[in-house]
């Protein structure tokens, strides 16, 4: 083998190493095109609060996180938690099994008391 002939084999492996790396999948779990992935970030002693308040609840930490922004947004665009739930029912587990509820009533209240009008 020539040295061109090296480094032209050397230059197809290469290309074909980046191209096996970009079909990997970004994520470990399988990726669907309707979901939109989302992260944030908390101060560790104030993440404990919402990890006791999803075992509370025996939930995923995701899975309470989605539910409580969904709970939190409904709230705020004055829409029944329904709507968000419609469209979105997943739940996980503390477990990891997942399950629907598109109700929203098989993990307890979803309604933040103190936010709520005060009546007549």
């Amino acid at each position: 083998m020539t040295r061109s002939s090296r480094e032209r084999s050397q230059e197809e492996r290469k290309a074909a190493l980046m191209a096996a790396i970009d079909a990997l999948p970004v994520t470990k779990g399988k990726l669907r095109g309707d979901l939109i992935p989302a992260s944030t970030d908390f101060r560790r002693g104030a993440f404990g609060i919402v990890i006791q308040a999803a075992r509370e609840r025996r939930m995923s930490v995701g899975a309470f996180m989605r539910r409580a922004a969904y709970a939190f947004a409904c709230h705020d665009l004055e829409i029944p938690l329904s709507e968000a739930l419609t469209l979105d029912p997943r739940v996980t587990r503390e477990t990891g099994f997942a399950l629907e509820d598109p109700d929203g009533v098989k993990f307890g209240p979803w309604e933040i008391e103190s936010l709520k009008e005060p009546g007549p």
